[in-house]
């Protein structure tokens, strides 16, 4: 279950990433967050980043 969620959490919010509204570069900072800290980075993401898009 807990391997489901760190597969599943970044793949989500890497999606959501590519869709939103966000600049070129706001989506690579983003992006390499997510892929190097996976759980936190999508998060932190969701917490942090999804908003100002």
């Amino acid at each position: 279950m807990v391997a489901l969620v760190l597969l599943v959490l970044p793949v989500i919010a890497l999606i959501d990433l590519l869709r939103g509204n966000l600049s070129t570069r706001e989506k690579l900072v983003w992006t390499l967050l997510i892929l190097f800290f996976n759980v936190f980075g999508s998060l932190a993401y969701f917490l942090f980043g999804k908003n100002k898009g």
